[in-house]
């Protein structure tokens, strides 16, 4: 419990079954004062790799966050970079 300042979770949770269960471990390990950076794709082509299961809004990633606070949102690539991922695939 409350180990860690820092965890980075990229492109990670639209691959597990239970993102929630992943959130609430996430806010148990983290320590006090810590910071957790979660980055989800939201318009960007299946990519099973094992499994991919769910695209994610903000305002879904924030209703999961339990006792975290969100201290910063937004999109890490843009329209242009989808239609390129899309075009790629």
């Amino acid at each position: 419990d409350a180990q860690f300042t820092r965890i980075e979770c990229d492109a990670v949770l639209e691959h597990v079954f239970d993102p929630v269960q992943v959130m609430r471990e996430m806010e148990r390990v983290l320590a006090p004062g810590g910071h957790v950076h979660i980055v989800t794709p939201f318009c960007h082509p299946f990519h099973e790799y094992p499994k991919d299961y769910r695209r994610f809004t903000p305002d879904g990633l924030k209703s999961m966050r339990g006792g975290l606070e969100v201290v910063a949102e937004g999109w890490r690539t843009g329209p242009a970079a989808t239609m390129i991922v899309f075009t790629l695939e």
